[in-house]
């Protein structure tokens, strides 16, 4: 739970400009430490006390390989230098040179791996073609004075001299084979038994848990601030839920449950990632979707139907992206088949009423922040391209002059 120093200097920067930014957004990591929202971390509260005071985290993509280049510097470093153009064109433009470094780990190890598996494959074929000539009665010293090649095998013209001549030869020769085929089933067998031992030692090691320590108390004043968010946000939603029932009916009720969590998490989590907007937005609508397509499925048992919808859903959530821990509470609504497709616009309404209402009211205490990143990349992207060329255009203009 929580987030490391590295995750909170970035989130911002990277959520919004993943491998495209073109300025540099220094964070301060005391605030950092102070944050009420985030567990206690012993390496950011060392960090501060060795006197670095501010991060920030560059982001690079080579070929497809994404990576991340912090950067940290003291408290008392003059942030005019700091975010001057000059500086921030060479930290991006070093930071795109360790990453080509990182990129090329990858088709390196593809490389020797490759050489390796050719090795081993040539080493089988020989270790085989070897146990082949000593069950056939040649001897080491045969094969070292170069006596007996792999020629001399069955079926070959040299090979008359190796093959039986008696049944108490070939009696011998398959004792031996199967000795030797019960010594290699004997070894993979004692691999298997020390893989799983491992990894049971390994589940019970988990299983007991890290040091990490759970968040802190918030103090009275942050507490407040949560109760008062909660009650303004919960009384709006629901008396807008109240009045759509009584005007329009059950079928453009609100799914309050999700809600409601989600609610909570804008004033307790409001650093987490699945709290932020981009999240909620997308995940709730792949939710709705996803509910509102099965329930078509009739045929099949409800509690079925509930399950398979909540499956699926939480992984389209893992695979394209956005965690949002409440939108399982929606599919598994939706796909009771008691909702329909009305009810769409109406939840992403009061999702998005209670976002504007936790950043106006996170926003307005001094130790709160949300959301740390919108998540809607093209635009912001292209406002933030257009702010760069405007400044490199200006800096130009006033090395010419």
């Amino acid at each position: 739970p929580g987030r490391t120093l590295r995750t909170s200097v970035v989130m911002e920067d990277v959520a919004d400009n993943p491998g495209h930014m073109k300025t540099i957004r220094w964070r301060n990591i005391q605030s950092i430490a102070d944050d009420p929202d985030q567990p206690y971390s012993e390496l950011i509260q060392l960090t501060v006390e060795v006197g670095i005071g501010w991060g920030a985290g560059v982001p690079f993509n080579v070929n497809g390989v994404r990576g991340l280049v912090m950067y940290y510097s003291r408290k008392s470093v003059d942030l005019r230098q700091l975010q001057s153009t000059y500086n921030e064109d060479y930290l991006m433009a070093a930071a795109d040179f360790i990453g080509s470094a990182w990129a090329l780990r990858v088709p390196r190890l593809v490389a020797v791996r490759e050489r390796e598996d050719r090795l081993k494959k040539t080493m089988r074929r020989l270790r085989a073609k070897l146990r082949a000539l000593l069950a056939f009665g040649a001897t080491l010293q045969d094969i070292r004075d170069k006596r007996v090649s792999a020629s001399d095998l069955p079926g070959t013209e040299s090979s008359q001299g190796l093959i039986p001549h008696s049944f108490q030869d070939a009696g011998k020769l398959l004792m031996d084979g199967g000795k030797k085929a019960a010594q290699v089933t004997k070894d993979e067998v004692t691999k298997k038994a020390a893989w799983s031992e491992r990894k049971l030692r390994q589940l019970a090691r988990k299983s007991k848990g890290s040091r990490v320590m759970g968040p802190p108390p918030f103090t009275w004043e942050q507490t407040l601030v949560t109760g008062f968010g909660v009650l303004c946000t919960i009384a709006v939603i629901l008396n807008l839920n109240y009045h759509l029932v009584d005007w329009y009916g059950t079928e453009y009720s609100m799914a309050l449950g999700p809600l409601a969590s989600f609610t909570a998490s804008l004033y307790m989590l409001t650093a987490a990632p699945a709290t932020q907007p981009r999240n909620n937005l997308l995940a709730q609508t792949c939710a709705m979707v996803v509910g509102l397509c099965i329930a078509y499925a009739t045929p099949i048992h409800t509690w079925v139907r509930e399950v398979i919808s909540v499956t699926v859903c939480i992984m389209l959530q893992v695979k394209l992206g956005f965690i949002h821990a409440p939108a399982a509470g929606i599919a598994l609504t939706f796909a009771a088949g008691t909702q329909s497709w009305n009810q769409i616009p109406i939840q992403i309404c009061a999702n998005m009423i209670a976002i504007v209402m936790a950043t106006i009211i996170n926003n307005l205490n001094d130790k709160r922040q949300y959301p740390t990143a919108w998540g809607f990349q093209p635009l912001f992207r292209y406002i933030d391209n257009r702010r760069y060329e405007m400044q490199k255009k200006k800096k130009q203009a006033e090395d010419n002059e």
